[in-house]
């Protein structure tokens, strides 16, 4: 349990879990943000399998345990399950992909790329040497789970997706990912044809669905935004 700075006593109930339970590992570092509280994590984790959940999010009791028989019964290097999204008057279900069973390598890089599987790190676990190498792409500030999923996803074999809602992820309008200035557009346009580009290096013949990931981000940097003109942030967009 990584307490990135935080402000209210979240670290102390924390601490009491870890020091009641040895199962537990409770780490405080100064506020760094979500993708570097992730990497501390990731070089402290010693299991076989690692999963993460977001501070302000929460998981169904069985998740782990149901992700994890899954993982083992079937030899697979990634599970994926649905979720819900939550907000203070509503919770719905997000079924990106009805499917329950192995799913074949060719299949899964497709459904990535066409985000009918999503990018999200929370809805799954991996097995923790898939992670290695990637550590530096967790310090992205803007979209830290769709930079660099595919990678993760190139390194995989075997695949399984259960279609269960296990996973409960809050939305809030005023999250990272909702606050959106012309820099960070930007940068997730950048981050989405990296990841065209990718496809079209290793997966040619799924390059059109990735060609759709990248559109959506140039799509919503065009609309959002006329060229600005300070001459630096002109030069930025063009």
């Amino acid at each position: 349990m990584i307490d990135d700075g935080s402000t209210d006593k979240s670290g102390d109930i924390c601490k009491v879990y870890a020091d009641r339970d040895s199962r537990f590992h409770f780490i405080r570092q100064q506020n760094k943000g979500v993708n570097f509280a992730r990497d501390t994590a990731l070089h402290q984790a010693t299991g076989e399998y690692v999963g993460f959940v977001d501070a302000d999010d929460y998981i169904d009791k069985t998740m782990f345990s149901e992700l994890m028989g899954s993982a083992l019964e079937n030899k697979a290097d990634i599970v994926i399950c649905n979720w819900w999204e939550i907000g203070e008057n509503f919770c719905k279900p997000f079924m990106h992909y009805n499917v329950n069973g192995s799913i074949a390598k060719e299949l899964a890089m497709l459904n990535l790329a066409s985000d009918n599987i999503s990018s999200h790190l929370w809805n799954k676990i991996f097995k923790r040497h898939l992670l290695y190498g990637a550590e530096l792409l967790f310090t992205a500030k803007n979209m830290g789970d769709y930079s660099w999923m595919h990678y993760i996803f190139h390194k995989a074999v075997n695949f399984f997706y259960v279609d269960k809602k296990l996973y409960f992820y809050r939305y809030r309008v005023d999250s990272i990912i909702h606050n959106t200035n012309l820099t960070k557009m930007v940068q997730r346009y950048a981050i989405a044809k990296e990841r065209r580009d990718f496809y079209e290096l290793y997966y040619p013949q799924m390059l059109v669905f990735a060609n759709v990931g990248a559109f959506k981000q140039a799509w919503n940097l065009c609309k959002n935004y006329a060229c600005p003109l300070a001459s630096g942030e002109k030069e930025t967009y063009l």
